[in-house]
């Protein structure tokens, strides 16, 4: 799995603005040089939770051990928008040598977001490697379910069964003087390992926006204009009958409004038939 562009665009953001941890002389403790990266990695995952939401954060093996000095985290991101449209992105570049047009990204998507029973009888949803080898053998309507794993597999009472924790080395030989930042790198999984979340801080002075709720909808595919004749119909027709609604409520109020004046009438309209009938001549 690759990182997502925004994710990309957001940690070349934060290089321009804060530079790179330093680098060990020869012959120095690596060690100081190693606690720096750690400080400038924990920065990072806090500009990632405050410009990507949530699921971003830092990572350490274990209880009591230190936060990383050169990997971050990201939880349960196989339903993530931007992962999504980046691996299918990356599947038709590799079986194809293009992009997806937007009808074929639409039903890649839709499989991929879609609950659905596998082969080994496990309902799965979300992004998985099932779906990347199918999308490197465009030719197989099939692959082996085994690939797909547990991470999003749907139980009753919730999904997924595993709450998975992947992560990205930005660092080779971090705090040495080997130490280079990795333009691309492929993530790996932490599983075992402890997710450690981490303040929503923007430390890149408001060039990236807070999305955390909600995260901002994939720019990596252009996507058709969806058809919104027959919502706008019923949109017209509702509006239709809330008129006569509104039309026969103001029937009725008026109707009551003339019942209650003639009932606040109605005394003085009875005294006054009363003094007419008496003032009739009766022949007997």
């Amino acid at each position: 799995m690759k990182l997502p562009d925004d994710v990309k665009t957001t940690i070349a953001l934060f290089r321009a603005k804060k530079g790179d941890p330093p680098k060990a002389p020869a012959g120095a403790d690596p060690e100081p040089y190693t606690e720096l990266a750690r400080v400038w990695t924990h920065a990072l995952c806090e500009q990632l939770r405050f410009s990507h939401g949530a699921t971003w954060g830092h990572k350490s093996a274990g209880p009591g051990r230190p936060h990383s000095a050169d990997v971050i985290a990201c939880i349960a991101p196989y339903l993530d928008e931007n992962f999504i449209a980046t691996q299918i992105n990356i599947g038709f570049a590799e079986a194809y040598g293009r992009k997806p047009t937007p009808d074929e990204f639409a039903y890649w998507h839709d499989k991929m977001t879609t609950p659905d029973v596998f082969s080994d009888l496990k309902t799965r949803v979300g992004w998985n490697p099932y779906w990347q080898a199918r999308l490197e053998n465009p030719g197989s309507a099939s692959a082996d379910p085994s690939l797909a794993g547990d991470a999003t597999v749907v139980v009753p009472g919730g999904w997924p069964e595993v709450k998975p924790m992947i992560g990205f080395d930005l660092w080779t030989s971090v705090g040495s003087v080997e130490q280079e930042f990795v333009e691309d790198p492929d993530s790996i999984d932490l599983a075992g390992q402890i997710f450690e979340e981490v303040a929503a801080v923007d430390h890149l002075d408001g060039a990236t926006d807070p999305v955390d709720p909600p995260v901002p909808p994939s720019t990596s595919c252009q996507f058709t204009a969806t058809d919104l004749s027959e919502v706008y119909a019923r949109l017209d027709a509702i509006n239709l009958r809330i008129d006569e609604l509104l039309t026969k409520a103001e029937f009725n109020a008026a109707v009551q409004s003339l019942e209650d004046k003639l009932n606040a009438a109605l005394p003085q309209i009875l005294t006054a038939l009363k003094a007419a009938v008496c003032k009739i001549p009766f022949k007997w």
